[in-house]
């Protein structure tokens, strides 16, 4: 009898630890699809470019940005960048703008234009995701910087001076030749003045380190390197050195951190891991503080790490700022609250500035 009670123990507590283990093994893992805790305000996709070349369509597609991805990641706002290939110029620029607007009418009860930090939050309220246009490089312009004002028009607010190699209007910090990695030129000057004056957010991500130098100068609002990495851990001209991070922050700037693996880390593309994106997200934290640190993904136009690869896997990122620290707070700085203060401070223009204070923020976000 001994023995018998001996073993039917033993099965029980086999029993007990098969039931105990799973959750146990959970216990020290994330879910893969953890519930949302906080919004996102993405600095920087290429999902049109990817719309009009490949014929992607933004209510679902392969890529990284679709409506679905997007509404899973609990976005606020989503931007979408009008990219031209080298030989692109103003009539292809048109072509990608008329591709947005033709979305932005096709899906209009999910997504919606939003030109300020007011109609971004006016979206939430009315149960849609907000899309801010942007452009980047100046080159399409033709060395025009009138046609900024034209650019306005279409609902443009983040002018991104420049892109692989140097414009009319600035200079870029991969140009392979270097002499042409200067700063502004003196279209360039009109073009920061232009923003300035409409009330545009200038983006310095791919600037020359001269230019961020000069916009930090000359412009008089605070401005945002959209998609950009952490120069300190990985070296590459097209990242930001921490001498260009704290200049942004001077300024009241915000910098999106880019999950591209390439600017992200030395190692093999397919290796790259979210935590990589997590170690610039801190070192820029580090370096300008919390209030200065944002979300730009450059989704659909590079390389994602593991366990980043589309906006739908957005909430993990806020899971690990929180495991790293941070509180609720910082991790919503990060995640939406940041670039939505620059924008809607740049953007209110002609009026009085907006405040996050001051704007009419839909309970409970």
């Amino acid at each position: 009898m001994r023995i018998r009670g001996h073993v039917t123990a033993v099965a029980v507590a086999l029993l007990l630890l098969a039931a105990l283990l799973p959750t146990a093994l959970a216990a020290g893992k994330k879910k893969p699809n953890p519930a949302p805790i906080t919004r996102v305000f993405d600095l920087h996709c290429d999902t049109v470019y990817q719309g009009v070349t490949k014929g992607w369509d933004l209510k679902k597609n392969k890529g990284a940005v679709d409506l679905g991805k997007l509404r899973k990641g609990a976005y606020l706002a989503q931007t979408f960048a009008l990219w031209t290939p080298p030989m692109g110029g103003w009539t292809y620029l048109k072509k990608l703008n008329h591709k947005f607007e033709t979305w932005m009418t096709q899906y209009d009860g999910k997504i919606g234009l939003a030109t300020t930090g007011q109609e971004i939050l006016d979206r939430e309220a009315e149960g849609r995701i907000a899309a801010v246009l942007s452009i980047e490089g100046l080159r399409p312009l033709d060395g025009e910087p009138e046609k900024i004002r034209a650019l306005y028009e279409w609902g443009v607010r983040i002018l991104g001076l420049t892109w692989w190699k140097s414009n009319e209007f600035a200079g870029s910090s991969t140009d392979p030749d270097e002499e042409k990695r200067a700063g502004l030129t003196e279209k360039g000057r009109e073009a920061v003045r232009l923003a300035n004056e409409l009330g545009m957010v200038i983006d310095v991500s791919h600037a020359s380190d001269e230019v961020v130098r000069q916009v930090a100068e000359l412009s008089e609002d605070p401005f945002f390197a959209t998609h950009s990495c952490a120069r300190a851990l990985k070296d590459h001209n097209r990242n930001l050195s921490d001498e260009m991070l704290k200049l942004i922050a001077s300024r009241g700037g915000v910098v999106g951190v880019n999950t591209y693996v390439g600017f992200l880390s030395d190692d093999p593309a397919g290796t790259v891991k979210r935590s990589t994106y997590v170690d610039h997200v801190m070192h820029m934290v580090g370096v300008m503080g919390v209030d200065h640190v944002a979300l730009g993904s450059d989704f659909d136009g590079a390389k994602p790490p593991m366990g980043l690869k589309h906006a739908g896997q957005m909430q993990l990122l806020a899971h690990d700022l929180l495991d790293e620290g941070l509180s609720q707070k910082d991790v919503d700085k990060i995640m939406y609250l940041n670039a939505l203060r620059v924008f809607s401070q740049v953007t209110a223009k002609p009026g009085p500035a907006e405040t996050l204070a001051g704007l009419a923020w839909p309970q409970p976000w």
